[in-house]
């Protein structure tokens, strides 16, 4: 739920960079087609851009690791996600709570049409079916239906009226509408999406009106039967209505003169709020970076340290403090097999390459219900031995590649490696390329 609502959040922001882009650069053009067109897009892009996901690097450079923790921070660190995993859980109970009102304020609508069609009188008139109801307060079409109240209108003002919501009709607004209520369930908290469905239905009502005139139809008596129904009650939301938004603007755009086409190209300024969007919602790929080794791995699924001070055990290590994890369940996997916490504790620690730590998700992901509790991976450092000229010690003994060859891991009980000066005190000329001293595994005497 938490990824779902994060979602909706940044859809609901590109929404409103959509709708401040139309508010203040487009709604007073004359481009009706094209703000439709623009409004469209608009909301369905709002669905697609969360869904690209960009981002960044940031390099965190880890300080000395103490994993010495009490026990009590570990649970400390526990009840700090329960916490936050409640405060999203209520936000996600509030959503759908939201949600499922507007469905059933819309349900309503839509019954309550339902029953104006079914009780009403039907008549097919200019080619479309009208339906007259003494309940409808104000002329509205909805699909290919129109809704009058006859006693409430003039015969004049009844054949304008039609005309106008046949232009609705035909350009199919009805469609436009049923989009937006869509959007509008998912989005319902967002203000920003009840101001884009006004400016949806405005602009259709520009539409019509501009198909009614370039009709044929008189100017001066079409604004008179406009001003006429402007005191008309209020009509249903994914409806389109004659006396629909200020008839003051409508009045204004009948009159206002053709805009030039050039200034569609105010869309432009949608790429500056996009890259800002894009900007703000791209995540962080942190790059840890431990400050001994100053090596670093992008993958920010785990932690991957080099050089861990271990006091020359990894079993000195309090693994049960891990983050809260129990040390009892967590997955053991060296060289990627799978370890119990006895062959951890043979691991010297300059046998380690690195350790990674899988916690939650990303344990399961990788190793199913075994990583469920943590994974610790570890992964020795790798020795080409083909190359090495180092002197080869074997139970006290001085060996040959050969004989190193033939055995086994399983065979080794430890292995340990002087440079320098070191090899050279201990064994002479003979340690100053180095010295690999193995030990390996005393057989049982008592089988």
């Amino acid at each position: 739920m938490k990824e779902f609502l994060i979602y909706i959040a940044q859809s609901s922001i590109c929404l409103a960079i959509f709708w401040l882009v139309y508010f203040f650069l487009l709604r007073k053009q004359t481009c009706f087609r094209f703000n439709r067109y623009f409004l469209l897009i608009g909301m369905g892009l709002s669905l697609i851009f969360p869904l690209i996901q960009f981002s960044y690097d940031v390099a965190v450079v880890l300080p000395s690791m103490d994993f010495s923790l009490n026990e009590s921070e570990g649970f400390q660190n526990v009840n700090e996600m329960s916490s936050a995993v409640s405060v999203w859980g209520v936000l996600g109970v509030i959503y759908v709570l939201g949600l499922f009102i507007t469905l059933a304020r819309n349900i309503k609508v839509y019954l309550h049409l339902r029953k104006l069609k079914k009780e009403g009188r039907q008549n097919l008139e200019e080619g479309y079916v009208v339906v007259y109801h003494n309940q409808v307060s104000t002329p509205f079409s909805f699909m290919n239906r129109i809704y009058l109240n006859q006693k409430k209108l003039q015969e004049k003002e009844k054949s304008i009226i039609i005309k106008h919501e046949i232009s609705h009709i035909k350009q199919k607004h009805w469609i436009d509408l049923l989009w937006v209520e869509c959007i509008l369930l998912l989005q319902w908290f967002n203000p920003i999406m009840w101001f884009y469905m006004h400016s949806m239905k405005e602009n259709h009502e520009y539409l019509a009106d501009e198909a009614v005139l370039k009709g044929g139809e008189s100017a001066v008596l079409y604004r008179a039967v406009l001003i006429n129904q402007r005191f008309q009650g209020p009509v249903f939301s994914f409806v389109n209505s004659f006396s629909y938004s200020n008839y003051q603007n409508r009045l204004f755009m009948m009159k206002k003169t053709k805009t030039s086409s050039w200034k569609k190209m105010a869309v432009l300024a949608l790429f500056p709020l996009l890259g800002f969007f894009f900007s703000i919602s791209a995540k962080p790929n942190y790059i840890y970076v431990d400050g001994e080794s100053q090596e670093a791995t992008s993958d920010s699924t785990k932690i991957v340290v080099k050089g861990i001070e271990t006091k020359g055990e990894i079993a000195s290590v309090k693994l049960s403090s891990l983050d809260g994890l129990s040390g009892d369940s967590l997955l053991l996997i060296i060289d990627g097999k799978e370890v119990s916490q006895t062959e951890l504790k043979t691991l010297n620690n300059e046998d380690v390459d690195n350790i990674s730590v899988l916690k939650g998700q990303s344990g399961i992901e990788v190793y199913g219900d075994k990583g469920k509790n943590g994974v610790i991976i570890i992964n020795k450092t790798k020795k080409d031995w083909s190359d090495v000229d180092a002197l080869l010690i074997i139970d006290g003994e001085e060996k040959t590649k050969k004989d190193m060859d033939a055995l086994s891991s399983d065979q080794i009980e430890s292995i340990s490696v002087l440079k320098g000066q070191s090899g050279i005190e201990a064994y002479g000329d003979k340690g100053k390329n180095g010295v690999i001293i193995i030990t390996l595994k005393k057989e049982d005497s008592s089988q």
